[in-house]
């Protein structure tokens, strides 16, 4: 079965698993409902997807067009510009040549809007979940329990191999240089390879297309799980802590804080402005009041000795923001 463009169910030869809309998404949403209320762990899904999950996809991907290609030969994925230059050959998200696409080009290499992960782990053969190696099944299992696991499983369905999807709050970084988050973000890639045992070599550019309704029968049989956007700092914390994990050494060197969001930055840097200003005003707060108390030695016409005793030292913090500038806005 094969979701139409006008979200009607159609049969077609070898095609990809979909889910009817209606009943069946509102009976999906009851039993997340009950199962949030009962506090049991969320099952993994194995229901293909529907109109709404795709439309969801191509949303949260944020793009007008997606490089796409048709197999494996992605030599001819690409084509030749004007000045002789190669580019991969794109598709508007909504066109038909991106349906017939297997593989497709998720991320940027400026702009990150999930991560995809490659889990080379063979299981039995099978189009539903239930065909992935068992070691494979219950990690992303324990993520789900989490919160943490995927939006998009994908079963190849000769081997139990598999690729995975998370949708991640989008990190960005300028052309030829990294950023704080885009570290963050492969960091999180490496632990999510260690927990799934995920194929290190995988390159992260072309992957599955979850969408393809194509007539190839070896074509990855894809689930959408839920709809949720992870943040970045909150996911690599989950599968850190999923059971059986060896925790790193600690590290000698002072840890680098890590902000999962452009907006949790700016919120740090105005916090430790207002608490530099607070601290650069505590000196003359300070004298004032020693000034004004009966036993400083100023009011006795004494002078305060350059070593030893208790002398009050005024405190110059580090922070070469100026005072007046301390609290503008970023």
């Amino acid at each position: 079965m094969t979701l139409a463009a006008d979200g009607n169910l159609r049969t077609t030869t070898g095609g990809v698993h979909t889910r009817p809309t209606g009943h069946s998404a509102a009976l999906a949403a009851a039993v997340d409902l009950v199962t949030e209320h009962l506090g049991a762990a969320p099952a993994l899904r194995s229901a293909g997807w529907t109109r709404e999950d795709a439309t969801h996809l191509i949303g949260h991907l944020g793009r007008h067009t997606i490089p796409g290609s048709r197999g494996r030969d992605f030599s001819r994925a690409f084509v030749t510009k004007k000045d002789g230059s190669k580019a991969p050959r794109a598709y508007r998200v909504d066109s038909a040549g991106l349906a017939a696409c297997q593989y497709a080009m998720l991320t940027h290499k400026q702009r990150a809007a999930v991560i995809v992960m490659d889990v080379d782990t063979p299981g039995r053969p099978g189009e539903s979940l239930d065909a992935l190696a068992t070691v494979t099944r219950r990690s992303l299992e324990q993520l789900a329990a989490r919160g943490a696991g995927p939006a998009w499983i994908g079963v190849n369905p000769s081997s139990g191999k598999s690729q995975a999807i998370w949708l991640i709050d989008p990190v960005y970084r300028a052309d030829g240089h990294s950023s704080s988050n885009w570290k963050l973000l492969e960091q999180t890639m490496r632990e999510l390879e260690i927990a799934l045992r995920g194929d290190v070599h995988f390159s992260h550019g072309w992957s599955r297309w979850p969408l393809y309704t194509g007539p190839d029968a070896l074509a990855y049989r894809w689930h959408a799980q839920h709809w949720r956007i992870d943040r970045l700092g909150m996911l690599i914390q989950e599968v850190r802590a999923m059971p059986g994990r060896t925790k790193p050494a600690p590290s000698t060197k002072l840890a680098k804080t890590q902000f999962s969001s452009g907006w949790e930055r700016i919120a740090a840097a105005r916090g430790i402005c207002l608490r530099c200003v607070t601290v650069r005003r505590w000196p003359a707060a300070l004298g004032a009041d020693l000034r004004r108390g009966s036993g400083s030695r100023e009011s006795r016409g004494q002078t305060a000795p350059a070593s030893g005793g208790h002398t009050v030292l005024a405190y110059r913090p580090a922070c070469s923001v100026p005072v007046a500038d301390a609290c503008d806005p970023v």
